[in-house]
């Protein structure tokens, strides 16, 4: 299958004239131009920082992200942009003393379901705190730099769960804190950002994450993987970011890992993707068994994997995902590995 996707090259970074300082500005074009390289070049996976830890119990951030790239999550994505950006502003005539001011930094949450674990660290970014603006890079939820002038809010863009529900993210900054607050939530509390170093990072939500089990079980809670591409024409349906002239950055695909059920669910957008005219060699897939629409937006095409290994040999529905997967971005060989994965875990327990 060749890939149905309009590929675009990645626009030139301009910032907008603003009231902000001459030194803030240009601190703020450099953050740009390294988030934008970083989301370009990087995709989420609890996947794979999974089936890493699994194997290193142990991990040491320079060897779990060099080894997994270009994959990542919020503490991989964290770490490397916030590396990026001292080295930058370290080399920079008029912006050296803002290497200092570099931190990754942890959101500390409440789980909703187990309330009464307390506060612990959950969600990492990479920020910079001046007395006129946090500059906010969170590749989770956006592939540009986020700027928060002091005493203001941030709305991060929307993002599609696999449900098809759309969920975001406010953002807070009073001069001195970042907070931030999930719009889903009926009572939205306020998060607090600490300062976090990256292999406290790992260890505390990394590691924690990915050795989390099913209640009563030795199997894994579900693992994703987040596909982003770039495309040249602006999405209907799914959010997008422009990133320069005919540049837009989108979600191109999901895949849930649900290890319990020996399930595969891809998330592919409807409108934007399958439903194009350019694409109706693909347009059977909508009466398949495994489509599922969610909303107007995304589908999802649901497998389950046989329990014996062996009755794998011949699976027409997983091939299916597999060609669909590939075209949407997931590189070759990485469903085989995760499959492989599922069968693993049983076989272990």
């Amino acid at each position: 299958m060749s890939s149905p996707l309009a590929v675009a090259t990645i626009g030139v970074n301009t910032i907008p004239a603003s009231s902000y300082s001459a030194t803030l500005t240009h601190a703020i074009q450099i953050a740009d131009q390294i988030t934008r390289r970083h989301a370009a070049s990087t995709n989420w996976s609890s996947w794979h920082t999974w089936d890493y830890i699994r194997r290193n119990p142990k991990p040491s951030p320079s060897a779990i992200w060099e080894a997994i790239h270009p994959f990542a999550t919020c503490v991989g994505f964290s770490t490397a942009v916030a590396a990026s950006l001292r080295a930058s502003y370290s080399s920079t005539p008029g912006l050296i003393h803002l290497a200092d001011q570099v931190h990754t930094m942890a959101s500390w949450e409440l789980d909703p379901a187990c309330p009464e674990e307390g506060e612990r660290p959950r969600h990492c970014v990479a920020a910079v705190l001046t007395a006129e603006a946090c500059l906010l890079v969170d590749l989770v939820y956006e592939p540009i730099v986020m700027v928060i002038p002091a005493g203001e809010a941030h709305e991060t863009m929307p993002y599609i769960t696999m449900s098809g529900r759309l969920g975001k993210r406010m953002l807070f900054y009073d001069g001195h804190e970042l907070e931030m607050a999930n719009l889903k939530r009926e009572n939205a509390r306020r998060d607090l950002f600490r300062v976090i170093a990256p292999d406290e990072a790992l260890r505390s939500i990394s590691t924690v994450t990915s050795t989390a089990m099913r209640p009563g079980t030795r199997i894994p809670t579900n693992k994703v993987v987040i596909i982003r591409g770039m495309v040249d024409e602006p999405p209907v349906k799914i959010p997008s970011t422009q990133l320069g002239d005919r540049v837009w950055m989108i979600t191109t695909c999901r895949l849930q890992v649900d290890f319990w059920k020996r399930q595969l669910t891809l998330q592919i957008p409807l409108e934007d993707w399958l439903l194009k005219e350019r694409n109706s060699q693909y347009h059977w897939i909508k009466g398949h068994r495994m489509f599922r629409k969610m909303s107007d937006a995304v589908a999802n095409l649901v497998i389950e994997l046989p329990a014996c290994r062996a009755d794998l040999e011949g699976q027409e529905d997983l091939r299916i995902l597999t060609d669909v997967a590939s075209c949407l971005g997931l590189p070759a060989g990485e469903m085989g590995r995760i499959v492989d994965s599922v069968y693993e875990v049983w076989e272990e327990c």
